[in-house]
């Protein structure tokens, strides 16, 4: 049965916040957007990093690495994740029990490589959890789990 938006957007929120109290324990402090507004200007928040939870990383071996999404007025896929102009140059990607940090740079050279997805919403890559591993400048495990 496949899951509801809202559960989706949920479970994306709680990720999210398990991300910046794990990053907070190791000194790193993000100070999240709120408003639609501001993250389509500056990002996800002020420090530049984006956060994109990938619970089928386990299953499948790979990572969605987002590069475009359909935009809502036209219908056209526009520059989305790692491909959007905004002051992100850090990525981070995982569950809530293993996440990476990776360099937005090396996910853009990335992209010219790794094998492409479209999905009706969306365009990306699939990045291999080797590869995470290799561009990896942190990987941060924790005890948590949240619904799976």
């Amino acid at each position: 049965m496949p899951i509801r938006a809202d559960e989706r957007l949920a479970k994306a929120e709680i990720y999210q916040d398990v991300v910046m109290v794990e990053l907070y324990r190791r000194g790193i402090v993000l100070n999240a957007f709120t408003s639609y507004h501001f993250q389509v200007k500056s990002g996800e928040n002020m420090m530049g990093v984006e956060i994109k939870r990938d619970d089928l990383w386990r299953k499948t071996g790979n990572f969605y690495i987002e590069t475009a999404e359909r935009h809502n007025v036209n219908g056209n896929f526009i520059p989305s994740g790692v491909m959007r102009q905004d002051n992100t140059w850090l990525y981070v990607i995982g569950d809530e029990r293993t996440f990476f940090v990776l360099p937005k740079k090396a996910l853009v050279e990335m992209a010219s490589v790794c094998k492409t997805v479209e999905t009706p919403s969306s365009q990306g890559y699939l990045m291999t959890h080797a590869q995470v591993e290799r561009y990896s400048l942190m990987k941060i495990e924790t005890e948590r789990e949240i619904g799976g």
